[in-house]
C-alpha cells in the first residue's frame, strides 16, 4: 500500500491521535485526494506505518463510517464513500517574479538564449573513474592492472553506482498490454497533442500523487518534460535573473548547479546536517531542496524544518523547487509529507519522474506548478519542444497506472529493494565496519557513507578497491565546498551474492593499502 497522509500536522493540533487520524483522513476525503471507492489501508498497516495503536485506527475508521465517509465490506475492507464535488487548492496564490527572458517569451516568443543553446539540460562528469586511472592501465603496489571502470564495469566487477532499476524485475508482459491498448487509442485520437503532455498521464499523475503524497493537485497544474532534468533547467531560465542568488544544498546533483550556472545565478551553499538543510535567512529568491531524501545523504527533513523554509519563502518572496527523486521506494518510517503538501501560498514547485521506477529508455518527468507558472513554463517548453516527444510511452504510462500495473510493480520493488538493503548493510558492517559511516534509511536506492579514515588514505583505498573490481560513487563532484570524503552506495541493481562480494573485497582492498603502508615503513627503516 503506497499511501501518505499529512498526520504529523494533526498530531500536534489534537490531543488524542485517533482524532488525529480521523480529522486527516475526513479532510483527504472532503478535497478530494482520496476519492469515492478509494480503499484505506488496513488497520495493521496504518498502526505499522504511523505509530499508532490499532485500537486507534479501528476507533478513526469507526467515526468516519458513523459519519458517512467509508463503509466496510467485510472480507475485503474499507473504501471511501463520500464522492467530493472538486479537488481544491491552497486558497492563497502569492505573486512570482519572472526573468526578463520569462517575460520577452511570454509576449513576443523570442528563440532562447543564444548563449544558452545547446545547454539547456546541462550535463556534468562524475568522478566514477579514478584521478590516476585515466588510462586503460595504472598501477597499484608496483603491478600493472587493467581493469574496467564504473561506468563500464568488466564482467567480474561489482560496481555500487547507483544505477536504475533492474531490468529483470520489470513487469514486461503488463507492459506490452498498456503499450498496446496506448496504440489502439492512438489510431482513433491521432494528431491530437497537447504540449503539456498526455492529458490522460497527467490524470493519472494527479491521482497517484493525491494518494501517495497527499498533493492537492489536477492535471491542468501538471507539465511533462523528457526527464526532470529538462523541466528544472527550463525553471531555472524563468526564474533566475543575472546575479540572483540561489540557494542550493551544500551536496546536491552536479545537473541543477550547472543549470543555475548557466543562467548566471549566484550559488549559496547551504549547510546540511543528519537532518537535512539547516533553514537559514537567505538573501534569495530560489531554493532547490530535496527534503523527502536529502540527496546524496538519504537525511529526512523535519516537520519543523519544512515550516521554517515555507516561512522564509512567504517573508522573502521566494519560490522553492521541490526535488522527490526517489521517495516511491519506502519501507519503514512514517510517510514524509511532501513541502507542496504544506504550500498554502502556492510557492512551491513539485518535480517528480520515473526515472528510478521505468526502462531506461523511458523518459518522462514532471512538475506540478502554481497556476501563475503555468503558461510561462508552458510558452518555454513550447520553444524547445513544440510537439511533444514520447506521446505513445506518455499513454501507455497512463494505463500501466490507472489498470493498477504501477502501483503492484512499486510494492514488488519495494519489497526487493528492502531485502536488500538489509543484506547490503548487514555485509558492510561486518566486513567494512571501521572504513564507513553508513547513513541509516527507511527508503530509496542508495546509502551515504562518510569515510572513517584518514582523509589522505582515500583515494588509495578506492584505487585498491578498483584493482579489486569494486566501484562506487564519490561524493566531491556533489559538494560546493570541500568536505569530508564520502561515497554514495547503491545496492538495489545487485543480487545478495554480489552485495557481499563487494563489501568483502572491499575489506580485502583495504588489507592492500595497510599492507603497501607497511611496505613503506619498512623500506624507510632499511634506509635509516
Amino acid at each position: 500500500m503506497d499511501f501518505m497522509l499529512p498526520l504529523e500536522s494533526y498530531i500536534e493540533r489534537y490531543r488524542y491521535k485517533y482524532a488525529a487520524l480521523y480529522h486527516a483522513l475526513k479532510d483527504a476525503i472532503w478535497e478530494g485526494r482520496l476519492e469515492e471507492g478509494t480503499r484505506l489501508p488496513s488497520s495493521r498497516w496504518m498502526a505499522k506505518h504511523y505509530g499508532l495503536s490499532r485500537g486507534s485506527v479501528a476507533e478513526a475508521y469507526e467515526m468516519l463510517q458513523a459519519d458517512g465517509y467509508v463503509h466496510t465490506e467485510i472480507g475485503s475492507g474499507t473504501y471511501v464513500a463520500f464522492a467530493a464535488t472538486s479537488v481544491s487548492s491552497p486558497t492563497e496564490e502569492a505573486p512570482i517574479l519572472l526573468s526578463p527572458w520569462a517575460r520577452r517569451v511570454m509576449s513576443t516568443k523570442l528563440p532562447p538564449r543564444q548563449q544558452d543553446e545547446g545547454r539547456l539540460c546541462p550535463s556534468f562528469t562524475s568522478s566514477n573513474r579514478l584521478p590516476e586511472a585515466e588510462a586503460s592501465q595504472y598501477s597499484f603496489g608496483g603491478a600493472i592492472h587493467t581493469p574496467g571502470t564504473a561506468d563500464a564495469p568488466s564482467p567480474s566487477d561489482i560496481s555500487f553506482v547507483p544505477r536504475r532499476m533492474p531490468e529483470d524485475h520489470f513487469p514486461d508482459a503488463e507492459w506490452r498490454r498498456s503499450l498496446s491498448a496506448a496504440a489502439a487509442a492512438s489510431a482513433v485520437n491521432r494528431g491530437v497533442t497537447d504540449a503539456k503532455g498526455s492529458l490522460e498521464l497527467r490524470e493519472a499523475i494527479a491521482a497517484h500523487l493525491r494518494l501517495t503524497r497527499g498533493i492537492r493537485t489536477l492535471a491542468e497544474r501538471i507539465i511533462l518534460f523528457n526527464g526532470s532534468m529538462h523541466g528544472i533547467a527550463l525553471l531555472t531560465q524563468l526564474l533566475i535573473q543575472e546575479q540572483d542568488e540561489v540557494v542550493l544544498e551544500q551536496l546536491c546533483y552536479p545537473g541543477i548547479r550547472r543549470a543555475v550556472a548557466v543562467c548566471d545565478g549566484r550559488i549559496v551553499a547551504a549547510e546540511l546536517d543528519r537532518e537535512g538543510i539547516i533553514p537559514d535567512d537567505w538573501k534569495a529568491r530560489l531554493l532547490f531542496v530535496t527534503p523527502a531524501r536529502q540527496f546524496p545523504t538519504g537525511a529526512v527533513l523535519s516537520l519543523q524544518r519544512r515550516r521554517e523554509l515555507l516561512s522564509w519563502a512567504s517573508r522573502t518572496g521566494a519560490v522553492i523547487v521541490e526535488d522527490d527523486y526517489d521517495s516511491e521506494f519506502r519501507w519503514g518510517g512514517r510517510p514524509i509529507e511532501p513541502l507542496k503538501a504544506l504550500d498554502t501560498e502556492e510557492r512551491v514547485i513539485y518535480v517528480g519522474s520515473f526515472s528510478k521506477t521505468m526502462p531506461e529508455d523511458f523518459r518522462v518527468g514532471f512538475a506540478v506548478v502554481p497556476p501563475s507558472l503555468v503558461e510561462p513554463l508552458l510558452s518555454a517548453k513550447q520553444l524547445y519542444d513544440p510537439i511533444p516527444s514520447g506521446q505513445l510511452e506518455q499513454r501507455a504510462m497512463a494505463y500501466f497506472m490507472t489498470r493498477g500495473s504501477y502501483a503492484r510493480h512499486l510494492r514488488r520493488l519495494t519489497r526487493l529493494y528492502e531485502i536488500r538493503y538489509s543484506v547490503f548493510t548487514t555485509w558492510m558492517k561486518y566486513y567494512t565496519d571501521s572504513l564507513f559511516d553508513l547513513e541509516p534509511t527507511d527508503a530509496g536506492l542508495h546509502v551515504f557513507g562518510r569515510w572513517r579514515q584518514d582523509p589522505a588514505s582515500y583515494e588509495v583505498f578506492r584505487r585498491a578497491a578498483a584493482v579489486r573490481g569494486v566501484w562506487m560513487r564519490d561524493m566531491k563532484d556533489y559538494s560546493l565546498s570541500p568536505s569530508v570524503p564520502a561515497v554514495s552506495f547503491g545496492f538495489s541493481h545487485l543480487d545478495e551474492q554480489q552485495l557481499e562480494e563487494g563489501a568483502r573485497r572491499m575489506q580485502l582492498a583495504w588489507q592492500d593499502v595497510l599492507d603497501l603502508q607497511k611496505q613503506g615503513e619498512q623500506q624507510d627503516l632499511d634506509r635509516r
